[in-house]
C-alpha cells in the first residue's frame, strides 16, 4: 500500500503533535532522573530536600509522558479492530527481533561500551533501515524510529512481554546501583494480593544477586509467613457478575 504525499491525513497530524509532547516530558523527566543519580552520588548521599523536589518532578513527567503513550497506545490499538471506522483490511504487518547474548565480566565498563556501540553502530543501520521502508511506502514523513532503551547484564523471560531486567542505564541515565525493570508479572499485577507482590518483588532481589539455596529458602520462609497473614491480605481480588440471579 502506497500513500499520498501531497497533504498530511488528519491522524498522523495528531499523532505527531501528542509524540512531540511526549518526547518533551519524557527528556524532562529523564534530565530529572539524572539530576537525582548526580545528587545521591554526592557525599553523604546529597540534599535530602533537594532530592525530595527532584523526586516529585520525576513523578510528574512521568505521568504526564505516560498518558501521552497510552492514548497514543489506544490509537494503534484501535487501527488493529475490525470494528474501527479507519480499519485497513489490506494491512500487512512484519515483526522484526533482535536477539542478544553476551557475558558481563565488567559491568560499569560493559554498559559504557554497549551504550557507544548502540548509539555509533547500531543506531545508524537501525536508522537507514527504517529510512528505507519510509521511500519504499512513498510516506508523507519518516516518522518510524527505533532506539535502544534499557542496557541491562541480568533478566529473566517467562513469555513476550513478561519479563525482569537487572538495568544499570536507561535511555542515557546511567544508575549508580541497577534497578529492576518488571513487565507484565505478578509483582505488578493489581489481581495479584498485596502481601504477595510485596514478597515478589524481594525474591527478584535473591534470585539476581544470591543463589539457588537461598531463593528456596526464602520461599520457605513466606510459606509460613503467608499461613499466618489475615484474609484481607492474602486474598485475590475478584469480581462477580450476575450472582443476584443465582440468590434463593
Amino acid at each position: 500500500q502506497f500513500y499520498r504525499r501531497d497533504k498530511q491525513g488528519f491522524m498522523p497530524e495528531m499523532v505527531e503533535k501528542m509524540f512531540a509532547d511526549r518526547k518533551i516530558y519524557k527528556k524532562e523527566m529523564l534530565n530529572a532522573e539524572k539530576a537525582y543519580e548526580e545528587e545521591s552520588n554526592k557525599e553523604g548521599g546529597g540534599d535530602k530536600a533537594k532530592k525530595a523536589e527532584i523526586k516529585n518532578r520525576i513523578a510528574r513527567y512521568k505521568n504526564l509522558q505516560l498518558s501521552k503513550k497510552v492514548s497514543l497506545n489506544s490509537l494503534y490499538g484501535a487501527l488493529g479492530s475490525k470494528y474501527f471506522r479507519f480499519f485497513d483490511i489490506r494491512r500487512d504487518l512484519v515483526d522484526k527481533t533482535i536477539n542478544a547474548d553476551g557475558d558481563d565480566v565488567d559491568a560499569t565498563r560493559i554498559i559504557s561500551f554497549l551504550d557507544k556501540i548502540c548509539e555509533n553502530k547500531i543506531q545508524p543501520v537501525i536508522d537507514n533501515a527504517c529510512r528505507d521502508l519510509a521511500e519504499y511506502t512513498n510516506v508523507f514523513q519518516q516518522k518510524i524510529v527505533m532506539k535502544r532503551e534499557v542496557l541491562a547484564d541480568k533478566a529473566i523471560w517467562t513469555a513476550k512481554k513478561r519479563y525482569i531486567l537487572n538495568v544499570h542505564n536507561s535511555e542515557g541515565v546511567q544508575y549508580a546501583n541497577p534497578k529492576k525493570k518488571v513487565m507484565g508479572l505478578e509483582m505488578v499485577k493489581s489481581s495479584t494480593p498485596s502481601a504477595c507482590r510485596e514478597k515478589l518483588r524481594e525474591a527478584i532481589d535473591v534470585i539476581f544477586d544470591e543463589n539457588e539455596t537461598a531463593i528456596q529458602s526464602f520461599i520457605q520462609v513466606f510459606r509460613g509467613e503467608f499461613e499466618t497473614l489475615p484474609l484481607a491480605d492474602i486474598a485475590f481480588p475478584r469480581g462477580l457478575n450476575g450472582y443476584q440471579k443465582s440468590l434463593i
